[in-house]
């Protein structure tokens, strides 16, 4: 971590420090994010020469703050309630724990210093810890903690189970010859007709179908 004093460098600066691209690299990138009206640091990605992950890192870099892993907090009881949701997705911004009057929240980079200013006011704290967060992490953790309003749970939808056939539609199928002879001999032996041999036989394979399916407690 860079100290306090040092003044803070440009993201293309940090980029040739961390050996991403070169002056000449820079240079050319610079211009076409200017053409392009893009971030430095998208079209350094989208060029291939770094991953999200690495300029993450850059950026943390840049602004001298500390990187967390988002998904593997909670907020503390303190803090809940100390920003809006609202607020709180609007700025992307969570509120992660409040100590000795010390506010921690979590932001993305570049961790806007209008932002920070903005959370005091809203909050009333005025010592603020921020810590930085991924983009990703940062929309599971607004998801977590400050869900949009009137959001409904997401529901997998079951598939009904598929119908039995109607017996006449088998019998209209046709059987085998093994099978046709032993409903044929049911008929005579036990004096039923071909429908109800063939309506036992559909519940028979369903109720052992659903046997093999329950699992047993």
């Amino acid at each position: 971590m860079m100290p306090a004093h040092s003044p803070r460098l440009r993201l293309g600066e940090v980029l040739m420090k961390f050996g991403h691209v070169n002056e000449q690299q820079l240079q050319q990138l610079i211009l076409r994010g200017r053409q392009a009206r893009r971030s430095l640091g998208r079209v350094v990605i989208e060029a291939g020469l770094c991953t999200e992950e690495q300029m993450f890192s850059a950026l943390a870099f840049q602004a001298q703050l500390p990187i967390v892993d988002l998904d593997a907090m909670s907020q503390a009881p303190e803090v809940f309630g100390v920003l809006t949701n609202k607020f709180a997705r609007e700025h992307r911004v969570v509120a992660v724990e409040l100590k000795d009057r010390e506010l921690t929240v979590a932001m993305t980079a570049p961790a806007s210093l209008a932002t920070q200013d903005a959370v005091r006011a809203v909050s009333g704290r005025s010592r603020l810890r921020v810590v930085l967060a991924s983009d990703a992490a940062m929309k599971r953790a607004l998801d977590r903690f400050h869900p949009e309003a009137g959001r409904l749970p997401v529901v997998t939808p079951v598939k009904p189970a598929p119908a039995l056939p109607r017996p006449e539609l088998v019998d209209s199928i046709g059987l085998s010859a093994r099978a046709g002879e032993l409903v044929r001999q049911m008929t005579i032996t036990h004096g039923i007709s071909t429908r109800e041999v063939l309506q036992r036989v559909l519940e028979t394979w369903a109720d052992n179908t659903l046997r093999r399916t329950t699992p047993r407690s």
